[in-house]
């Protein structure tokens, strides 16, 4: 689309326990105190797609996170994107990091999960609509 804005990404104000619910922030905006990095280490090279919203997850445990309105900067979705192209494996690391972080998971996130299942399954068979 040439630099045009299709969309922004959702972002809010922080709230710890909303977080559980959606990634609302967005990781190409974050700057970090170094004694933040410090203290909670560094991103868990174990994950695959969520290594960002697991972070943001302990260090909201841990610190207050401040929140700019402003548009900082951009990000491009793609259909080779490897949260666009294996969107089911990606909400099952969400699952499992909310899970461990929160000790259960909000309704939303398992609504989401399903819904992420549903289309998989279904759109190859709808007529007229081509699998993403």
């Amino acid at each position: 689309m040439q630099g045009k804005i299709i969309e922004r990404h959702p972002t809010e104000e922080f709230d710890y326990q909303r977080l559980a619910e959606t990634c609302f922030i967005s990781q190409p905006t974050v700057f970090l105190r170094r004694h933040v990095f410090e203290e909670v280490g560094p991103l868990d090279t174990s994950l695959h797609y969520c290594l960002d919203y697991e972070y943001w997850m302990r260090i909201g445990k841990r610190f207050k996170i401040g929140y700019i309105p402003e548009v900082l900067a951009a990000t491009r979705f793609h259909g080779a994107a490897k949260t666009v192209s294996n969107r089911k494996v990606a909400q099952e690391e969400v699952l499992m990091i909310v899970r461990r972080r929160y000790s259960s998971v909000p309704l939303r996130t398992i609504y989401f999960y399903s819904y992420m299942n549903l289309l998989e399954k279904l759109m190859p068979h709808v007529q007229g609509v081509y699998p993403m």
